[in-house]
């Protein structure tokens, strides 16, 4: 199971979204494109299916080269190889402070796989991906022994010590700093010289934004093929500038805020503005406990706590009253 050449130009456009999106925004931000031999060193390590990092280089333009690499495992039916990983891997900014160039204490080993990603000087990339049966991460459970594998390698290689994986500023300020670049900016990124050799139509293609730098606000992304904000959905306007819910509402029990409606979204079990009531009427047998709670112990009344292969719940689903819940 290999990657798609559709697939493959997904991953590079999502890099380079994500690459666009840091914060603060940066001013050394590098274009990245895809690289083949990198791709085919992802591809050979992930049908090795051993769950570490990797880089079986030899006879590669890379043998000598020292590549970042972020990896990833997964058991989602069906798979989401593309959007998931390289998603889960920038979600992991939040771990991550920008002016102490720090992770979270013991986020080491997860917010690492964001400053890769968000490494301005990294301009090459390549992924591999394959369906594993065995070497599985999550040892001794049966459910998980089918798993694919995700591997992305990334050169110039990342996360070197003491360095700041971008220099913040105004998007492309910076990229004349670098001998490499030729001082270009597309759509937010610098492009490197390496790049327009290998790609000369990248570096003659129109400029949809006519060389605008989108600064979007309130957690939303940049579209340049459309030269606006895909905004967050509480958030609307040119720039994600205008707030839908000026006073957001904090939901309870689980429930979900609608930025459509500005109200929470309660599940069955449970009710009121905040869904903080509970909804007797949905619960056991109509707020009083169902057949099957007689036979529940006491300690079936604890939160988290439900019957095997059902979600919901044995408090909430048969024992209402018996927990305290319902009078």
């Amino acid at each position: 199971m290999k990657y798609t050449e559709t697939e493959k130009m997904e991953l590079l456009n999502l890099h380079n979204q994500y690459r666009r999106s840091v914060s603060p925004t940066a001013a050394d931000m590098r274009h990245m494109i895809w690289d083949v031999d990198l791709a085919d060193i992802a591809q050979k390590w992930s049908e090795n299916c051993h769950w570490d990092h990797g880089y079986p280089s030899a006879g590669t333009p890379y043998a000598r080269e020292r590549m970042g690499q972020n990896i990833m495992a997964q058991s989602l039916t069906p798979p989401s190889t593309v959007t998931f990983p390289v998603t889960a891997w920038f979600e992991e900014y939040k771990l991550w402070n920008y002016t102490r160039n720090k992770c979270q204490p013991g986020t080491e080993h997860h917010c690492l796989h964001y400053t890769q990603l968000a490494w301005s000087a990294s301009y090459r990339m390549g992924c591999g991906m394959h369906r594993c049966t065995v070497g599985s991460p999550w040892k001794n459970q049966p459910l998980f022994a089918t798993w694919y594998y995700v591997v992305c390698n990334y050169w110039p290689a990342g996360n070197k010590a003491w360095l700041k994986p971008f220099k913040a500023g105004p998007p492309c300020s910076k990229c004349s700093e670098n001998p490499e670049n030729t001082g270009d900016c597309q759509q937010g990124l610098c492009v490197t010289k390496d790049e327009c050799q290998k790609y000369p139509s990248h570096c003659s293609a129109p400029d949809p934004c006519l060389g605008k730098i989108l600064t979007c606000e309130n957690w939303g992304t940049p579209d340049y093929d459309t030269c606006t904000c895909r905004c967050h959905p509480n958030f609307y306007g040119a720039m994600c500038e205008k707030a839908k819910c000026h006073n957001a509402l904090t939901c309870e029990n689980d429930g979900d805020f609608d930025p459509s409606t500005c109200t929470c979204a309660c599940s069955n079990y449970f009710t009121g503005s905040r869904c903080e009531k509970y909804n007797c009427q949905a619960m056991g047998n109509r707020g009083r406990d169902s057949y099957r709670c007689a036979r529940m112990p006491r300690r079936a009344c604890t939160k988290g706590w439900h019957i095997r292969g059902e979600k919901e719940e044995i408090r909430l689903k048969y024992c209402p009253k018996k927990c305290g819940l319902c009078l």
